[in-house]
């Protein structure tokens, strides 16, 4: 029955890619928060400690107009030479950084140069010791990661009652992309999108 003339609505399928259950849907920023802690609890099982980390950010997503979320990789590591952060709360210098693209899976410009070129060389002028975590590239794992993320879109398609598997336990940005995300208004020349996460870990 319709929902306006009294009584439930009847279930519908989902378009092909939606997920039955929407309520794991996270928003961008709280799901790169909620990977770098799973990513740092991983990192503490290996060591036998947790890395103090912070996420920060580089270039940049959305319209021009929008502000780039912050803090900037850069900025944050001029802040971490003088012993505080961005926030201006006090932390130790630390004796050097991984900077770990969590919001790249492959190498690209914005890994080349925001991070291997300009972070690399404003950590060398700080005289704070850089290294950048390899992103996922055509590691096996990955690879095979989306295959089972093509199967459950595949299963949702048939109507099957799916729901999406998550290593945070919560589910991805978009389940599916909304009617609008890929078809942004058009830009002026010289204004790239692409704000990107990033877990700068000091010790």
């Amino acid at each position: 029955a319709d929902g306006s003339r009294g009584g439930l609505p009847r279930p519908s399928l989902p378009e092909p890619g939606v997920a039955a259950d929407l309520s794991t849907e996270i928003s961008y920023v709280a799901q790169h928060e909620r990977l770098a802690a799973v990513l740092l609890d991983a990192v503490a099982a290996r060591l036998g400690r947790r890395p103090q980390a912070d996420l920060v950010y580089c270039s940049r997503s959305g319209p021009p107009q929008a502000r780039w979320l912050e803090p900037d990789v850069n900025d944050h590591l001029e802040a971490l030479a003088t012993g505080r952060l961005t926030d201006g709360r006090a932390v130790a210098v630390p004796a050097g950084v991984v900077v770990a693209p969590i919001g790249f899976v492959a190498d690209h410009m914005e890994v080349v140069f925001d991070l291997d070129t300009e972070a690399r060389d404003t950590a060398a002028h700080l005289g704070l010791p850089y290294v950048r975590a390899a992103t996922a590239g055509t590691h096996p794992e990955f690879v095979a990661s989306l295959a089972d993320v093509l199967a459950e879109r595949a299963a949702v398609a048939r109507g099957e009652d799916v729901r999406p598997e998550s290593t945070t336990g919560t589910g991805p940005f978009h389940t599916v992309c909304p009617p609008t995300c890929c078809r942004p208004a058009a830009r002026p020349a010289g204004h790239p999108s692409g704000e990107h996460p990033q877990t700068t870990t000091h010790q």
